[in-house]
């Protein structure tokens, strides 16, 4: 993992914590929510979190591009699998998702 997307989901991490001691009240429920969604069902983890990488570069998201993509690759997703599914953001967004891969190829590095 590189030093951006290290520091992109250190962010995530923190802005969560910092919201879980402030706003228990909202936070605890939307864990709920992204636990119940990212675990295993009619689709795999795996699956969910390519899809996530998808929807992070389709909506632009630099914070949850990093967060996802290190989720998907621990999840058994393959740097070939993101790349691919990659395109799928392209038919929906265009040219804006295609110059996103930047950003993915980047955070593939090793």
């Amino acid at each position: 993992m590189n030093d951006e997307m290290h520091k992109k989901i250190n962010e995530v991490n923190e802005l969560f914590q910092r919201l879980s001691k402030e706003r228990p009240d909202l936070m605890k429920p939307f864990g709920e929510l992204v636990n119940q969604s990212l675990k295993d069902g009619k689709l795999d983890t795996k699956t969910k979190e390519i899809i996530m990488v998808i929807l992070a570069l389709a909506t632009g998201c630099e914070w949850c591009l990093p967060y996802h993509i290190d989720l998907a690759l621990k999840s058994g997703a393959t740097r070939d699998e993101l790349i691919e599914a990659s395109f799928l953001a392209l038919l929906m967004t265009g040219t804006p998702s295609l110059m996103r891969l930047i950003d993915l190829l980047n955070y593939l590095k090793e």
